[in-house]
């Protein structure tokens, strides 16, 4: 069996009414879309776990285990004006922001924060939501929970044959904020306030606290048979079937804690990992 980068997954398709399994769509970098045998280990694995993909941040998981807090000592709140926008700039923060409130992501609120927000191109031409919470950062309590090395990471991968890597969809939208801390995530866009009712990005300790969070979850598999670094999770067998019960252990894991996968950046049975950190 020849896998050098794995089998990337493009969607589930077409289940069949008797027993609800689905057609696998793989969709290789090197090869033209095809549909993964329904009678292979990998396939009955995955139709096992359809619902631990997101396909789109309404469909995101969610999770209390750990929540994110956000320590400001006693200082604050700051309150900043909205920047200036034009019309397109406004269509598309509405847009996003009524994306978010139908993901519950966030929701309305009379918070006396307030951080400013900008749209940032990115690479692929689209609009990335930013918000500004630099001030906000300056304030909070540093968390100076340990992220791994990624050296000491690859070091053992070393003489593995099988791998699997898998990728937390909106990763930090899928975290629960503590109670007093989601009052100082607001936001003002025009005349409207809002603040997250999941973890934001572009706080200074999210980083941090998705690292606990994942190696909590993973706790049991990680070192000996699963790596964890931030949202990517890699896992390593010595052979195709101990690898299968390792994926489903896996699963099992992050199917408990609530969370769910992005299923187009996950690749499964790769026999090189020189590219996944």
């Amino acid at each position: 069996m020849d896998l050098p980068e794995g089998i990337c997954i493009g969607n589930f398709v077409n289940a069949t009414n008797e027993n609800r399994k689905y057609q696998i769509v793989v969709e290789n970098n090197s090869n033209m879309a095809h549909t993964l045998p329904r009678d292979s280990p990998l396939a009955a694995l995955l139709n096992e776990f359809t619902g631990l993909f997101a396909t789109k941040d309404s469909g995101l998981g969610s999770t209390g285990l750990i929540k994110h807090f956000i320590d400001t000592e006693g200082k604050g709140p700051i309150r900043l004006r909205p920047y200036r926008t034009g019309q397109g700039q406004r269509e598309e923060f509405e847009k996003q922001i009524k994306e978010m409130l139908q993901a519950n992501v966030i929701r309305h609120s009379t918070s006396t924060w307030a951080a400013s927000v900008i749209l940032v191109v990115k690479k692929s031409r689209e609009l990335r939501f930013c918000i500004d919470y630099r001030k906000l950062n300056n304030l909070t309590k540093k968390d100076s929970y340990p992220l791994p090395r990624i050296d000491g990471t690859l070091d053992r991968l070393y003489g593995k044959k099988f791998f699997t890597t898998l990728d937390v969809a909106s990763r930090y939208w899928q975290i629960e904020l503590e109670e007093s801390s989601k009052e100082k995530t607001a936001f003002i866009v025009e005349n409207n306030l809002y603040v997250f009712v999941r973890m934001p990005f572009g706080l200074c300790n999210t980083p941090a606290t998705f690292q606990r969070l994942k190696n909590h979850i993973l706790r049991n598999v990680a070192g000996q048979k699963a790596l964890v670094y931030l949202d990517d999770v890699i896992f390593f067998s010595d052979f195709f079937q101990s690898h299968l019960n390792d994926i489903q252990e896996v699963f099992s894991l992050i199917k408990g804690a609530g969370l769910k996968l992005k299923l187009k950046k996950c690749q499964f049975m790769k026999q090189s990992v020189c590219n996944s950190f």
